[in-house]
């Protein structure tokens, strides 16, 4: 099996382990250091049971590794012919190693079929190359994480999640572009007009366009300028039966007769 120079971390994995949320910092520093090591050993996401060695690897004294060695020990396992493990890093180098011997099947049957057919143009070749080699799109946790944050009615979540797992879609930013538009409409003010997120997701809700309200705006608009000028008026102009009832009030209270 082919070594690769670097393994996936899954910041979920690191961030949800009881384990290392109750570590200390240096601790979570040797076995990170530990990991790195093991990952690149000859024998793939295993190193030997040698506590001076560990202790090397870690790159800590005899002090420093006497109080932290019950920590980074626990976070590995023991296994067979004097060999510790991470059990994540070891299921990880376990299905690189099932990716790759699959690979390698798929390619030999591939240049086995290639042999059988004529010989293609160039051209056709070319474009042959350019299909087998483009990736193939993979589910992403993390897209739906944010689909799921930003859409507004939180029901179904499973159903959603196994839609992204199926659909692997690659298109987030026009659907967290589209729910944003429509968060701001009237309609989905209120939760119970807003469509379940697994309809939305099945009749492709990214593609509709919001509605604008332009119309409603103006008139609102309209409607505020109209009673500040009432209001002016009011304030510029009393009316004739209010000003004759002031003046009377005055008289009467100078004792001047009409």
């Amino acid at each position: 099996m082919s070594k690769l120079p670097y393994f996936p971390c899954y910041a979920r994995d690191i961030l949800s382990s009881t384990k290392i949320a109750l570590m200390s910092g240096e601790a979570f520093k040797a076995c990170w250091l530990l990991t790195c090591h093991s990952w690149l050993d000859d024998e793939r996401a295993t190193l030997a049971n040698d506590e001076a060695k560990l202790q090397a690897l870690a790159r800590v004294d005899a002090t420093a590794w006497a109080r932290i060695r019950l920590e980074v020990l626990d976070y590995f396992k023991a296994g067979e012919k004097g060999r510790v493990f991470s059990p994540r890093l070891l299921e990880i180098s376990d299905l690189h190693e099932k990716r790759s011997k699959a690979g390698s099947k798929g390619g030999s049957k591939t240049q086995a079929k290639r042999a059988a057919k004529p010989q293609a143009s160039e051209s056709e070749s070319s474009s042959e190359s350019e299909v087998e080699t483009e990736p193939k799109t993979r589910y992403d946790q993390t897209t739906f994480d944010q689909f799921w944050s930003a859409y507004p009615r939180k029901v179904g979540k499973q159903k959603c999640r196994e839609w992204f797992k199926s659909h692997k879609p690659d298109n987030l930013e026009q659907m967290l572009s589209t729910i944003e538009a429509f968060k701001k409409t009237d309609q989905w003010q209120d939760p119970k007009l807003v469509p379940h997120p697994i309809t939305w997701l099945h009749r492709g809700g990214w593609e509709d366009e919001a509605p604008t309200d332009d119309r409603s705006l103006e008139n609102e608009q309209e409607a505020i300028e109209r009673h500040q000028q009432d209001k002016e008026t009011e304030r510029n102009a009393a009316p004739p039966a209010i000003m004759h009832e002031a003046i009377q009030t005055f008289l009467d209270r100078t004792n001047v007769k009409d």
